[in-house]
């Protein structure tokens, strides 16, 4: 079980810049931009363009999705958005598993 303290770092979300991404994900700013553009990253949180954790994963995902099913860029956030989809389902589904119990 979790006590506040834990419950508090968890919930604290990072946030970071452009440059930080790009730093951290080993892309340019072109391809960054050419995410955001093909929908693979969106819920951008301010006009400066911060990050946050979520976005990160995100990124790591589809460029590893990409890597390794050699998708285009034009597939990728449908690709991430079904994978997503199916995710939730799974979610809900141990939800109503455990209610059902």
């Amino acid at each position: 079980m979790q006590n506040d303290s834990e419950h508090d770092v968890a919930s604290i979300d990072i946030l970071y810049t452009q440059t930080e991404i790009c730093t951290l994900c080993h892309i340019t700013v072109s391809t960054l931009g050419s995410y955001i553009d093909h929908g693979v990253i969106d819920d951008l949180p301010d006009v400066e363009s911060h990050f946050q954790q979520a976005h990160l994963i995100r990124i790591l995902k589809a460029m590893k999705l990409q890597h390794e099913l050699e998708l285009d860029i034009a597939h990728l956030a449908l690709v991430i958005g079904l994978l997503d989809t199916i995710e939730a389902q799974r979610s809900e589904l141990e939800l109503l598993r455990q209610l059902i119990v």
